[in-house]
C-alpha cells in the first residue's frame, strides 16, 4: 500500500454514468464528502449532481401544486434556482438515459401528473436543485490534484443511499485505501 494516503489512482476515466467520490478533507459545503453522479461528460465539460446532501426542502415547498414530501438535494453550486431530477422510468417522454435504467430530466408535465396520481415512489427519482459543472479539462484536472475517484455506481444503491453516509458506504467498497479515509475527522484542526 502507498504510503501517500491522499493519493489517488483512478483505475476508471469519468464517464456518463460513473461517481466522483470527494477527498475527505474537502471542506466545500457541495463537495465534502460527497457522492456526485456524472450525468453528462465530454469535450465540452461535465456536469453531474451530488447525490447525498439534502436541502431544506421538499418538493411541495418548491411547487406547492403537488402534495409530495420527497426529500430534494442540493445538485451542486451551478444555477441554484433551477429544478433538476434523474429517475429510473423509462415511460417519461424526452428524458436522457444515463445508463440502463437510469435517466435524466425529461417531460416534467408528464412526471408531475405521475406525482399527482402517486404513481411514482421516491425510490424511483431524485430532486436536486442546482448542478455541478465543469467546464472542459476542468474535472481532469481536478482528478490530476487528487481531489475525487472515479467510481462505478449503480442504481438500486444510489436510490436507497441518500444520506451523506452514502460517502462512506462507497469509501468501503473501494478497497482497504480508501476505507483508511474514513477515520479522517472532517475538521482535522478539531482533533
Amino acid at each position: 500500500m502507498s504510503l501517500d494516503l491522499f493519493k489517488i489512482e483512478n483505475e476508471l476515466a469519468p464517464k456518463l454514468g460513473l461517481a466522483l467520490i470527494s477527498e475527505p478533507l474537502s471542506d466545500d459545503n457541495y463537495f465534502g464528502r460527497s457522492v456526485v453522479l456524472l450525468t453528462e461528460h465530454g469535450d465540452k465539460g461535465s456536469v453531474g449532481f451530488v447525490l447525498n446532501k439534502e436541502s431544506e426542502y421538499v418538493l411541495s415547498d418548491l411547487l406547492p401544486e403537488l402534495d409530495c414530501e420527497y426529500q430534494v438535494y442540493k445538485g451542486g453550486p451551478v444555477e441554484l434556482n433551477s429544478l433538476h431530477y434523474i429517475h429510473t422510468l423509462e415511460a417519461i417522454n424526452n428524458s436522457v438515459k444515463i445508463k440502463e435504467g437510469l435517466f435524466w430530466g425529461g417531460d416534467f408535465e408528464q412526471l408531475k401528473d405521475l406525482l399527482k396520481l402517486n404513481l411514482i415512489k421516491e425510490s424511483q427519482v431524485q430532486f436536486f436543485l442546482g448542478y455541478s459543472g465543469w467546464v472542459s479539462e476542468q474535472l481532469e484536472h481536478e482528478l490530476k490534484n487528487n481531489y475525487w475517484v472515479v467510481a462505478e455506481l449503480n442504481t438500486e444503491e444510489m436510490f436507497f443511499n441518500k444520506t451523506e453516509l452514502f460517502w462512506k458506504t462507497k469509501l468501503k467498497q473501494m478497497g482497504e485505501k480508501y476505507r483508511i479515509w474514513l477515520n479522517v475527522p472532517e475538521n482535522p484542526n478539531l482533533n
